[in-house]
């Protein structure tokens, strides 16, 4: 399969330039090795390919940052549509979208959602409406890499004639942080509980995300994300959308630290057309604040326009 996204940025009231960059290039490769004995045991390679705003040229996405992005072996389809999984890879968690700028995912994952991945076995189940996936995180060989360790557990229900679901997650992970030349793991939590609903054109989503992490040992930070986003089908595949986002904290977008006193807020509103399968295109504004408690330092205040050229198969 093939994944790449090219994007645009127009900051308004801003002295700031546009920005036309292809972003990100996704490569994965499945290979079932035991077709005829074991149809379910696949090997499962994905490449990333990244680049920066400011870098324009195709050239710089294939050769500036690439890295594995996951590498797993997935055993899938047994008894009570069980799978299994072993590797590095994103474990699932909350409510998900590609998008690494939002609210949600930028205090989540400290701004780098990007590039998030673990070295995890995962285990779960979907008998029937309900469903339950577990994932046990632990650090990675090479020191350099990602040390988390910790468990992920989702459990939830989809309703397919309702086009309805509600998901509930937990998120524990500790970190083998240097701080002040000692090795101290700090830990990390998150809570989520999202839903979602279509109603004939119209699809609704909502979540309320928990985070409390620590940046000293024995004290930690804590703050919520509301986030609810609504899509509604105006013709054919061409929909209108809205997202909103509200944190009561800072989300570190100005000179006050991530997750520190203050709130933020974010809304997208924009149109996404699909004019056939596997072309994704859509077209922005998005205005986002983050305000600091602290009133000796700047508010961050932002308003740009993005599209997007989204293709994959």
């Amino acid at each position: 399969g093939l994944d790449f996204r090219y994007m645009g940025r127009q900051p308004i009231d801003s002295d700031n330039k546009s920005s036309f960059w292809p972003m990100a290039l996704d490569v994965g490769l499945q290979i079932k090795p035991f077709v005829k004995k074991v149809d379910n045991f696949s090997l499962v390679v994905e490449t990333r390919y990244l680049n920066s705003p400011t870098n324009k040229d195709l050239d710089y996405a294939t050769t500036n940052s690439v890295f594995n992005r996951s590498t797993y072996i997935l055993i899938d389809d047994m008894f009570y549509n069980t799978f299994m999984m072993y590797g590095i890879y994103k474990p699932m968690f909350e409510h998900y979208t590609p998008d690494h700028t939002t609210l949600a995912q930028s205090i989540l994952y400290d701004n780098r959602g990007y590039s998030v991945q673990h070295k995890a076995f995962s285990i779960g189940l979907a008998p029937n409406v309900p469903f339950a996936n577990f994932h046990f995180i632990q650090p990675m060989t090479n020191s350099s890499l990602n040390q988390d360790e910790g468990f992920i557990v989702n459990l939830g229900a989809r309703w397919v004639t309702l086009g309805a679901s509600l998901i509930y997650s937990y998120r524990s992970v500790k970190g083998n942080e240097k701080l002040q030349n000692t090795d101290t793991a700090l830990e990390r939590k998150a809570h989520s509980l999202s839903g979602g609903i279509m109603y004939k054109n119209l699809i609704l989503n909502a979540e309320l995300l928990n985070i409390a992490k620590e940046f000293t040992p024995g004290k930690e930070n804590s703050g919520s994300i509301t986030t609810i986003e609504a899509r509604y089908k105006l013709w054919r595949e061409i929909y209108i959308e809205s997202i909103f986002e509200f944190a009561n904290v800072s989300a570190g977008f100005s000179a006050e630290s991530q997750m520190n006193p203050g709130d933020a807020s974010q809304a997208t509103v924009g149109f996404r057309f699909f004019p056939v399968a596997g072309i994704d295109l859509s077209v922005q504004y998005r205005k986002t604040t983050d305000t600091p408690k602290d009133k000796t330092k700047d508010k961050f205040d932002e308003a740009e326009g993005l599209i997007q050229a989204h293709l994959y198969f």
